[in-house]
């Protein structure tokens, strides 16, 4: 409780200086119900960069004493690894035009991060989807802490589900989002049915990756900092959100005019922070969640 305290003190003093602070030094005596309510109120706002492997780490439950994990991946990094050709394969691909990735350092952290998760979880092995998510991780944190990380979320978050059994659990999610589009946004699901543009076509990206690959990091920071506050369900969320936003484009498209535009021409939009803004308001009022019909 010490540590969410003192990490929610920090967070208010770093916050925008606009902002009244949403606790003071004396909140020291604040349940941690309360204390956790007014830590999701400050990352609705968006956490400093500088703080963001403590909240995150924090958010997705990572215990304070991570010894056991961290003692894993110092061993797991001296085992053979029958993926290394495939991981060092795709590491050209993960965030080429990052500075970070294109020096060896950064290279060989989302490497090693990527091979000891690999031996970690054999029956998940290595998925080209999880490294874009360890190299946003690996932005914010020491490679130890990331790996401890992408476990913790893999196993608390419904993520490893995705790549289990020929990808059984991320068709399940993507058929729940295609009844989502079809219940609320039923113009455009009829406009895909009508072109013959199925889901899994432009979404299984966004869910194997929790968006990580294709937008520009400054709203793809801030999609992490909610997926690990809301759960799974943020990231149907943020489907809906940017199929709405999208609404009146694709509607005058086609089939290859639906996909370069989810594909390339959307993520470029929110290279702007409005748009970023307006994306991620709409997503947290978004009427999803996991009592829904479509969901349970």
């Amino acid at each position: 409780m010490l540590h969410l305290t003192k990490l929610i003190y920090k967070l208010n003093f770093i916050s925008d200086s606009d902002n009244e602070p949403l606790m003071s030094a004396n909140g020291l005596g604040l349940s941690t119900y309360c204390l956790r309510i007014e830590l999701l109120k400050l990352v609705n706002r968006g956490i400093p960069d500088a703080l963001r492997a403590e909240v995150w780490q924090l958010l997705s439950g990572c215990p304070v004493d991570e010894s056991g994990l961290m003692d894993a991946y110092r061993i797991l990094i001296t085992k053979p690894c029958k993926h290394d050709e495939v991981i060092r394969r795709d590491l050209a691909r993960t965030f080429p035009a990052h500075s970070f990735f294109r020096d060896k350092i950064g290279q060989e952290s989302l490497f090693l991060v990527s091979r000891a998760y690999a031996l970690y979880d054999e029956e998940v092995g290595y998925c080209q989807g999880l490294t874009f998510f360890a190299a946003v991780l690996l932005l914010h944190m020491p490679v130890e802490q990331a790996f401890t990380l992408l476990v913790q979320v893999n196993n608390n978050y419904g993520v490893r589900e995705f790549f289990l059994n020929d990808f059984d659990g991320l068709h399940m999610r993507l058929y729940q989002l295609d009844r989502i589009i079809q219940d609320q946004l039923p113009d455009v699901a009829k406009h895909f049915s009508d072109l013959g543009l199925e889901t899994h076509m432009f979404a299984s990206q966004w869910f194997l990756t929790l968006f990580t690959a294709k937008f520009p990091l400054n709203v793809v920071f801030h999609i992490v900092d909610l997926f690990l506050t809301e759960g799974l369900i943020f990231i149907f969320k943020v489907s809906l959100a940017l199929l709405q936003l999208a609404r009146r484009d694709l509607l005058g498209l086609d089939f290859e005019g639906v996909l370069k535009h989810l594909r390339v021409t959307m993520p470029k939009k929110y290279l702007v922070h409005d748009a970023n803004q307006e994306l991620l308001s709409i997503a947290l009022s978004a009427k999803v969640s996991f009592e829904n019909k479509h969901l349970a």
